[in-house]
């Protein structure tokens, strides 16, 4: 689960890179047309794959049962982790072009700076999903992973330099490759296979939400600071707090938050 979400959040990120250049080769119409014959290409294998593919184990649950999952700590240590990220993803999605363009950099060159935050991402996520799978506390090693982000990201807001922005990015999506299988095991181990898919909805609304509001808003915090700070000091700071909040849970819980 860690490795799709991380493939795809690869894409997420590299993906106006890519069609940039697309565009600057073909014109407009490029990307749209690239995308569509890959949809086409990608559709038959993955008819094959969902074919043999296991039934899946959850039991059928309704809404009210994926938000009762609140209620366990070790569920709301995985969800302000994937908030945190999550936030900081919007923001990183809703201002990087504007300020790498405000540093110079034509659209392919952005294309080119993003491929290389990206990278992480795609190579990573199975390394860091067997030294996840192997971590006696997972929710440790999820938490101290989110909490590197908080330094970095206010880091690259106050610090505007094109090498340094695109090293600590790196450092971040590094990061997120072990989050993501970090928050998928956490919410499993507690779940169990029967609430499952209701585990990792839940990861999911919580993960896309945040990333909805701050795309709304890290836009407008980056043009009343007049640059980056804005953005990137607001999702630090919310990091931060969501950092504080899954500490707490570990402090407070009663037993490691690893396999119960």
């Amino acid at each position: 689960i860690g490795t799709l979400l991380s493939v795809a959040v690869a894409g997420f990120i590299a993906g106006p890179g890519i069609g940039a250049w697309l565009a600057e080769i073909g014109g407009i119409e490029t990307p749209y047309l690239v995308i569509a014959v890959l949809l086409s290409v990608t559709a038959v294998p993955a008819l094959v794959w969902l074919r043999s593919a296991p039934i899946a184990t959850s039991e059928q649950m309704d809404v009210g049962a994926m938000f009762a999952l609140l209620s366990r700590p070790r569920v709301r240590l995985a969800v302000a982790c994937q908030i945190a990220v999550f936030f900081n993803i919007g923001v990183f999605d809703s201002t990087a072009d504007k300020y790498l363009t405000s540093l110079g950099l034509s659209n392919v060159g952005v294309g080119w700076v993003l491929v290389i935050i990206a990278a992480p991402l795609l190579v990573l996520p199975r390394i860091a999903g067997r030294l996840v799978d192997r971590a006696p506390y997972p929710g440790r090693l999820l938490l101290a992973a989110t909490a590197v982000l908080v330094p970095v990201v206010l880091t690259m807001g106050v610090w505007e330099a094109l090498v340094v922005f695109t090293a600590l990015a790196v450092v971040e999506t590094t990061m997120e490759s072990f989050i993501f299988p970090a928050a998928a095991r956490v919410v499993v181990n507690e779940t169990g296979a029967r609430e499952s898919s209701t585990g990792q909805g839940l990861l999911d609304v919580a993960g896309q939400s945040a990333g909805a509001v701050a795309a709304i808003v890290a836009p407008t915090m980056f043009d009343l600071a007049g640059g980056p700070l804005g953005s990137f000091g607001l999702s630090g700071a919310v990091a931060l707090v969501f950092v504080l909040y899954g500490w707490i849970l570990i402090r407070h819980s009663a037993r490691p938050l690893a396999i119960a």
